[in-house]
């Protein structure tokens, strides 16, 4: 028996694919998974639909994320995004640029603080 009492859940970490952003902060992301029917012993491919909680609003449609379970944050969010795994290629190019998140726009003193305050981040 191991020493730290954790649940498994804690320590659970999975892949998928981002299917809608529709709702703030929210992802909605289906991991398929294959399953052995119980009476006709053939092989089943399953799809599971987590709603994961994406603070920074960095995943797009299409995105490979990584997602981590977190306790609950709202009535049907558990998971929360890692990190982005591999970006899907939009029509208009990247739908969130990187750079954005690790270097917030400067509210003051920069020329171009005003333009890049009031831009969305979407």
């Amino acid at each position: 028996m191991p020493r730290d009492h954790l649940h498994l859940r804690t320590l659970k970490r999975m892949i998928g694919v981002v299917v809608s952003t529709a709702m703030d902060r929210t992802a909605v992301v289906t991991i398929p998974r294959l399953r052995m029917h119980r009476r006709t012993q053939r092989i089943q491919k399953v799809v599971t639909r987590f709603f994961v909680h994406d603070h920074h609003e960095i995943c797009g449609v299409g995105d490979k994320v990584e997602i981590r379970f977190c306790g609950q944050v709202s009535k049907k969010k558990f998971w929360t995004v890692i990190d982005v795994l591999e970006r899907f290629p939009q029509l208009d190019g990247e739908p969130f640029p990187q750079s954005r998140l690790k270097n917030p726009p400067l509210l003051g003193g920069h020329p171009d603080a005003a333009t890049s305050a009031s831009a969305p981040l979407r």
